[in-house]
């Protein structure tokens, strides 16, 4: 028998086996490109690490785009299986609130350990800046308080008993105040007195010079000055050669020239003043008795009516004043303290206790309005953040931070069996070309 049906085979198999070897080895092979002076050996650095870049953007996109993209995520969140899951989890959770023997201070333990209290005071510190946030008060509790500000109008107007008592409580909170009207307006508003007595004079002279100015104030003083003169003989011979419309002009120039005089605003600011400190001096009680009952009720009810007029009309509780108010330091401290005794307060408490507050059809319905939450909120909450994430940024990143090695070994793990196959494959491929090139030989022959 002819040698060449035995060795060709076996030469052609282990020349097939070597290549696809070979050729396997060259996917990653070397990892870098090599040279020789000038010149790059061809075929380096291996096909992957040279195409490292684009492959890994191909996979990115694929991945990102296609199987992982936002949409069919959000899509997938609220698919009937998804959410049984959710509910069995839900459900899963309550059966383990209520068994539970774990307080509150044990979950503090088990989240801030050492720094507990730095982290509480820190935690309620947070809660309370959000709670008092602008943002916060102008879309949950500025809404709340307009809805109670206009009912509680609607309340004061129809409830007249409650005015009653309203007027009554204020009355004698007045009358039981030993302290004068000085002592208990703000400093700022007292330091104003001096200004509003200024313009109080400024507008009275204003209206005294147009009342002068008048023609039928000139007619009036021409008409005293004629009464005048017509009593008596001696008035009335002199009133012969007294022109008394020349006169009542003069009169009026006289006036006009006396309340221009700038000393006069001074002196008028003075008495207003005058008159306003002595007001100021007695005592809230001392001014309803100088006004009297009547007049005291009437200026109490008028007050009043203006104030239910103002909440109707919402510019007692104005959005404005609302944040201003509840969005000071001073609230956000009181609400900080607040909170942290708050918790003080529960943290002994055991969730089997917080259980037991509510039954188990009102926890029912609490689980069945956390998953209808859950389907209405969750596919735009999860489309958002995984648009934030950047999948397909993030694959090509961690493709491309892969040491090459190590990428070669988790490829090359992941299709062993496959990768020896085409092996052995190649080397049955040559054995099969060794074995037919000699029998195409004598056929030829």
């Amino acid at each position: 028998m002819n040698s060449i049906y035995i060795i060709s085979p076996i030469i052609g198999g282990i020349i097939g086996y070597f290549t696809n070897w070979i050729a396997i080895k060259m996917l990653f092979r070397p990892y870098k490109k090599l040279s020789f002076g000038p010149f790059t050996l061809p075929f380096t650095p291996g096909l992957i690490p040279k195409e490292r870049a684009r492959i890994a953007e191909s996979i990115a996109t694929a991945v990102g785009d296609n199987l992982l993209n936002p949409q069919f995520l959000a899509q997938e969140a609220v698919t009937p299986d998804k959410t049984e899951a959710i509910k069995e989890f839900l459900t899963n959770k309550r059966a383990e609130l209520q068994a539970s023997e774990w307080t509150i201070e044990d979950i503090l333990e088990r989240i801030f350990k050492e720094t507990k209290e730095e982290k509480l005071a820190d935690l309620a510190t947070v809660l309370a800046k959000k709670l008092t946030s602008k943002s916060f008060l102008d879309q949950y509790l500025c809404p709340l308080l307009a809805s109670v500000s206009e009912n509680l109008a609607g309340y004061l107007v129809e409830n007249t008993i409650l005015k009653e008592r309203i007027k009554s409580s204020l009355l004698d909170s007045i009358l039981d105040e030993q302290k004068q009207l000085i002592d208990l307006l703000p400093a700022d508003v007292l330091d104003l007195l001096s200004e509003f007595a200024l313009r109080a004079a400024k507008i009275i002279i204003n209206e005294a010079t147009c009342y002068v100015q008048r023609p039928q104030t000139k007619s009036l003083i021409k008409k005293h000055i004629d009464a005048y003169l017509k009593k008596g003989t001696l008035r009335s011979f002199v009133g012969i050669f007294i022109d008394t419309t020349t006169l009542a002009d003069q009169a009026s120039e006289a006036l006009l020239s006396y309340l221009a005089d700038t000393e006069n605003e001074t002196y008028v600011a003075k008495v207003i003043l005058n008159k306003v400190n002595d007001l100021l001096a007695r005592k809230p009680s001392e001014i309803i008795g100088l006004l009297g009952d009547y007049k005291a009720n009437l200026v109490l009810e008028t007050g009043i009516d203006l104030l239910i007029t103002k909440v109707s009309q919402g510019k007692l509780f104005s959005k404005e004043l609302i944040i201003n108010l509840l969005g000071s330091e001073q609230v956000t401290y009181s609400l900080k303290r607040y909170l942290l005794k708050l918790l003080a307060q529960i943290r002994p408490l055991k969730l089997t206790s917080l259980y037991n507050y509510l039954d188990a059809k009102k926890w029912a319905t609490i689980e069945d309005k956390l998953l209808c939450l859950y389907i209405d909120k969750a596919p735009a909450f999860i489309e958002n953040i995984v648009s934030e994430f950047k999948l397909t940024q993030v694959i090509q990143d961690k493709i491309n931070s892969f040491d090459l090695a190590e990428l070669e070994e988790m490829l090359f793990g992941l299709a062993k069996k496959e990768l020896a196959a085409i092996t052995w494959l190649g080397g049955l491929l040559g054995f099969l070309m060794g074995l037919i090139t000699p029998l195409l030989r004598i056929f030829l022959d």
